[in-house]
């Protein structure tokens, strides 16, 4: 989309001069680093079973806790256990056998502004078929990623540009 307007831009333009074109964006280090809430990390253990009650104190007192419980938690909105459960996945070269997990998990990281986590995401987003993702994880990168770019981050910016058009992830 943001390809097809850059176009029209271009060719419609006048005059017909050679001439720059300013993006919004800019690319220095520093717009990398432009964080955006997408999803609010959930702050309370309300509604949550007391093992997952239990596992949430250990995470927030560095303690051991399972990937089975990190994964409850993310899906839960605790950002913190998506992004602890992604440098997880990524120290033990999951994100080469399993690049959906990585991008899923990073995107809910990234969704409640953990933008460090944001090159995780789309490293592994680059790794997925788009025949066989499933759509609710697209989506979910794409709630994550739009907001981002608009905002300025330009590795969003420059991951939404890559991945739209016809036999790409979106």
């Amino acid at each position: 989309m943001l390809r097809l307007f850059l176009c029209l831009c271009i060719n419609f333009s006048t005059p017909v001069v050679a001439q720059n074109m300013p993006l919004p964006f800019t690319s220095d280090i520093g717009t990398a680093r432009i964080s955006v809430t997408v999803t609010p990390d959930r702050r309370s253990m309300r509604g949550l079973s007391p093992s997952l009650k239990a596992a949430r104190q250990q995470m927030h007192a560095h303690q051991p806790v399972s990937d089975a419980n990190l994964i409850e938690l993310s899906e839960a909105g605790y950002g913190l256990a998506a992004q602890i459960y992604v440098r997880r996945l990524i120290s033990t070269g999951a994100a080469v056998h399993a690049p959906s997990d990585v991008a899923y998990y990073s995107a809910i990281a990234v969704g409640t502004g953990r933008v460090w986590t944001l090159p995780d995401m789309i490293k592994a987003m680059m790794h997925l078929d788009p025949a066989s993702e499933p759509r609710a994880r697209l989506r979910k990168y794409i709630q994550v990623l739009y907001p981002y770019a608009w905002a300025g981050n330009a590795l969003a910016l420059d991951a939404v540009v890559e991945f739209n058009g016809e036999g790409r992830l979106f």
